[in-house]
Protein backbone atom coordinates (compact mmCIF):
# COMPACT_ATOMS: atom_id res chain seq x y z
CA UNK A 1 0.00 0.00 0.00
CA UNK A 2 2.79 2.13 1.03
CA UNK A 3 4.63 1.56 -2.20
CA UNK A 4 2.04 2.15 -4.49
CA UNK A 5 1.74 -1.16 -5.74
CA UNK A 6 -1.69 -1.93 -4.16
CA UNK A 7 -4.60 0.17 -3.36
CA UNK A 8 -6.69 -0.70 -0.07
CA UNK A 9 -9.39 -1.21 -2.57
CA UNK A 10 -7.57 -4.20 -3.71
CA UNK A 11 -6.81 -5.30 -0.26
CA UNK A 12 -10.89 -4.78 0.87
CA UNK A 13 -12.14 -6.74 -2.35
CA UNK A 14 -10.16 -9.86 -1.26
CA UNK A 15 -12.76 -11.35 0.80
CA UNK A 16 -11.78 -14.82 0.74
CA UNK A 17 -7.85 -13.25 2.81
CA UNK A 18 -10.50 -11.13 5.06
CA UNK A 19 -11.86 -14.74 5.80
CA UNK A 20 -9.42 -16.60 6.53
CA UNK A 21 -8.03 -13.50 9.13
CA UNK A 22 -11.67 -13.34 10.74
CA UNK A 23 -10.94 -17.05 11.26
CA UNK A 24 -7.95 -17.51 12.41
CA UNK A 25 -8.77 -14.55 14.91
CA UNK A 26 -11.75 -16.08 15.99
CA UNK A 27 -10.39 -18.97 16.88
CA UNK A 28 -7.37 -17.46 18.82
CA UNK A 29 -9.61 -15.98 20.50
CA UNK A 30 -11.51 -18.22 21.41
CA UNK A 31 -8.56 -20.84 22.76
CA UNK A 32 -7.49 -17.62 25.20
CA UNK A 33 -10.54 -17.15 26.32
CA UNK A 34 -11.40 -20.76 26.78
CA UNK A 35 -8.23 -20.27 28.59
CA UNK A 36 -9.00 -17.59 30.42
CA UNK A 37 -11.90 -19.01 32.03
CA UNK A 38 -10.63 -22.07 33.32
CA UNK A 39 -12.06 -24.26 30.48
CA UNK A 40 -8.84 -25.42 29.25
CA UNK A 41 -7.50 -26.52 32.85
CA UNK A 42 -10.85 -28.21 33.64
CA UNK A 43 -10.84 -29.96 30.43
CA UNK A 44 -6.91 -31.48 30.81
CA UNK A 45 -7.70 -32.23 34.70
CA UNK A 46 -10.97 -33.96 33.69
CA UNK A 47 -8.60 -36.15 30.91
CA UNK A 48 -6.12 -36.58 33.39
CA UNK A 49 -8.40 -37.84 36.06
CA UNK A 50 -9.60 -40.69 33.38
CA UNK A 51 -6.47 -41.61 32.26
CA UNK A 52 -4.91 -42.30 35.88
CA UNK A 53 -8.58 -44.24 36.70
CA UNK A 54 -7.66 -46.35 33.72
CA UNK A 55 -4.50 -47.36 35.48
CA UNK A 56 -1.99 -45.75 33.17
CA UNK A 57 1.56 -45.02 34.33
CA UNK A 58 3.58 -41.67 33.27
CA UNK A 59 4.90 -43.51 30.19
CA UNK A 60 1.75 -44.93 28.53
CA UNK A 61 0.13 -41.75 29.60
CA UNK A 62 2.52 -40.03 27.70
CA UNK A 63 2.26 -41.98 24.35
CA UNK A 64 -1.94 -42.31 24.88
CA UNK A 65 -2.05 -38.80 24.74
CA UNK A 66 0.89 -37.80 22.63
CA UNK A 67 -1.08 -40.01 19.97
CA UNK A 68 -4.24 -38.64 20.67
CA UNK A 69 -2.94 -34.83 19.92
CA UNK A 70 -1.53 -36.41 16.91
CA UNK A 71 -4.74 -37.84 15.56
CA UNK A 72 -6.92 -35.28 16.14
CA UNK A 73 -5.60 -33.57 13.78
CA UNK A 74 -7.69 -35.23 10.90
CA UNK A 75 -10.88 -32.85 12.52
CA UNK A 76 -8.57 -29.62 11.60
CA UNK A 77 -8.37 -27.92 8.27
CA UNK A 78 -5.60 -25.91 9.31
CA UNK A 79 -1.70 -25.99 11.74
CA UNK A 80 -2.23 -23.43 13.03
CA UNK A 81 -5.95 -23.96 14.06
CA UNK A 82 -5.17 -27.06 16.03
CA UNK A 83 -1.66 -25.63 17.86
CA UNK A 84 -3.82 -22.74 19.13
CA UNK A 85 -6.47 -24.75 20.66
CA UNK A 86 -5.04 -28.17 21.44
CA UNK A 87 -1.16 -27.31 22.26
CA UNK A 88 -1.68 -25.99 25.87
CA UNK A 89 -4.46 -28.64 26.96
CA UNK A 90 -2.50 -31.63 25.78
CA UNK A 91 0.77 -29.90 27.10
CA UNK A 92 -1.45 -29.88 30.70
CA UNK A 93 -2.53 -33.45 30.31
CA UNK A 94 1.42 -34.52 30.15
CA UNK A 95 2.36 -32.82 32.95
CA UNK A 96 -0.24 -33.51 34.94
CA UNK A 97 -0.05 -37.38 34.07
CA UNK A 98 3.92 -36.97 35.14
CA UNK A 99 5.98 -36.29 32.15
CA UNK A 100 8.32 -33.86 32.52
CA UNK A 101 7.54 -30.18 31.27
CA UNK A 102 10.21 -29.49 28.65
CA UNK A 103 10.14 -33.54 27.02
CA UNK A 104 6.22 -32.96 26.75
CA UNK A 105 6.07 -29.14 25.27
CA UNK A 106 8.77 -30.37 22.84
CA UNK A 107 7.01 -33.96 21.53
CA UNK A 108 3.94 -31.63 21.12
CA UNK A 109 6.18 -29.29 19.19
CA UNK A 110 7.57 -31.93 17.01
CA UNK A 111 4.53 -33.79 16.44
CA UNK A 112 2.90 -30.43 15.28
CA UNK A 113 5.39 -30.25 12.74
CA UNK A 114 4.11 -33.55 11.21
CA UNK A 115 0.61 -32.66 10.71
CA UNK A 116 1.02 -31.57 6.87
CA UNK A 117 1.43 -35.10 5.99
CA UNK A 118 -2.09 -36.38 7.76
CA UNK A 119 -4.62 -35.14 4.84
CA UNK A 120 -4.81 -32.89 1.87
CA UNK A 121 -6.18 -30.20 3.96
CA UNK A 122 -4.07 -30.40 7.27
CA UNK A 123 -2.12 -27.34 6.42
CA UNK A 124 -1.37 -24.62 3.82
CA UNK A 125 1.60 -26.39 1.89
CA UNK A 126 -0.78 -29.43 1.07
CA UNK A 127 -3.46 -27.19 -0.24
CA UNK A 128 -0.72 -26.16 -2.85
CA UNK A 129 0.07 -29.61 -3.43
CA UNK A 130 -3.20 -31.12 -3.65
CA UNK A 131 -3.76 -27.92 -6.01
CA UNK A 132 -1.09 -29.28 -8.51
CA UNK A 133 -2.75 -32.73 -8.57
CA UNK A 134 0.73 -34.64 -7.72
CA UNK A 135 -1.16 -37.37 -6.02
CA UNK A 136 -5.06 -38.32 -5.36
CA UNK A 137 -6.44 -38.03 -1.86
CA UNK A 138 -6.42 -41.68 -1.66
CA UNK A 139 -3.02 -41.98 -2.24
CA UNK A 140 -2.54 -38.79 -0.23
CA UNK A 141 -4.24 -40.47 3.08
CA UNK A 142 -2.04 -43.93 1.99
CA UNK A 143 1.05 -41.75 2.16
CA UNK A 144 -0.15 -39.86 4.79
CA UNK A 145 -0.67 -42.88 6.95
CA UNK A 146 2.65 -44.67 6.19
CA UNK A 147 4.51 -41.18 7.40
CA UNK A 148 2.36 -40.84 10.34
CA UNK A 149 3.06 -44.78 11.22
CA UNK A 150 6.73 -44.36 10.06
CA UNK A 151 7.25 -41.18 12.08
CA UNK A 152 5.63 -42.41 15.16
CA UNK A 153 7.75 -45.46 15.18
CA UNK A 154 11.03 -43.41 15.04
CA UNK A 155 9.88 -40.37 17.53
CA UNK A 156 8.61 -42.93 20.23
CA UNK A 157 11.99 -45.27 19.56
CA UNK A 158 15.00 -44.07 18.71
CA UNK A 159 13.77 -40.71 19.52
CA UNK A 160 13.12 -41.65 23.30
CA UNK A 161 16.30 -43.60 23.43
CA UNK A 162 17.83 -40.49 22.51
CA UNK A 163 16.40 -38.48 24.90
CA UNK A 164 17.44 -41.09 27.66
CA UNK A 165 21.05 -40.72 26.26
CA UNK A 166 21.00 -36.51 26.74
CA UNK A 167 19.41 -36.80 30.55
CA UNK A 168 16.32 -35.53 29.13
CA UNK A 169 13.87 -38.04 30.24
Amino acid sequence: IVSGILTWDDCARNSKAWGTFVSFASLVGLAAMLNNLGIVKWVASTITAQITAAGLSTVPAFFVILLSYWGVHYLFASQVAHVSALYQPFLLMMVQSGTPAVPAALALAYASNLFMTLTPYASAQSAVIMGGQYVTVGEWYKAGFAYFVFYATVWMSVGAAWWHVIGLI
